[in-house]
């Protein structure tokens, strides 16, 4: 899940130019531009970019859904700068944003099996309490998913046509950090009520 700045842009350029490719081109949904000095110099903020070369033939490719790259020459000098544009890609990942959504599939697996078992007891003998417990997992458990489908299918790439270094607000910088930490601390309060009011009350 990568997040790039012009920085990034800059440099990854800089390592396929290189190659002296015939053709160098940025393309997004709305522009084509040759080289990153033409892109503008503002806030703006894409899911979607993507990088070609022709001969040899480079594709880096910045979705909402994926990022990938592909070359079709394997010679030493190609393999060289494909590396070092997955190097500069990786240092920019969003690896915890990452690990946090993929271990929310296990907090909403558990919402979902503790609703059903709160259903199937609520069946045999009803109860307020289970029946708004079970809503609460419900909600918590289409959150997340929601969360999830949001970066996953939306916001797997962003890219930032300004410097990196003109980030001052500190929100700004880390606002997804920010935003990981709320959301796990609402995560742990509700289900640490809902399992003393379990171990209390017995969900009666």
């Amino acid at each position: 899940m990568p997040h790039l700045f012009r920085d990034d842009l800059e440099k990854i350029e800089d390592t396929i130019k290189e190659l002296n490719p015939r053709e160098y081109r940025l393309e997004s949904n709305n522009f084509e531009y040759e080289k990153i000095e033409e892109l503008p110099k503002n806030d703006a903020i894409l899911n979607e970019f993507y990088i070609r070369t022709y001969s040899p033939y480079i594709t880096i490719n910045f979705k909402q859904d994926d990022a990938n790259i592909y070359a079709s020459c394997d010679d030493i000098k190609t393999v060289g700068a494909i590396k070092k544009t997955i190097d500069i890609v990786s240092a920019r990942e969003r690896k915890n944003l990452y690990r946090f959504l993929k271990s929310l599939f296990l907090v909403e697996i558990l919402c979902v099996a503790s609703a059903s078992l709160i259903l199937i007891k609520n069946e045999i003998e009803f109860s307020i309490n289970r029946a708004l417990i079970m809503c609460i997992f419900l909600i918590i458990a289409a959150s997340l998913i929601f969360l999830q489908r949001k970066y996953f299918q939306h916001q797997f790439s962003i890219i930032e046509f300004s410097y990196k270094k003109n980030k001052f607000s500190f929100l700004k910088r880390n606002k997804e950090q920010i935003m990981l930490a709320f959301i796990s601390a609402i995560i742990g309060a509700v289900v640490t009520c809902i399992l003393q009011l379990i171990l209390v009350s017995g969900i009666h």
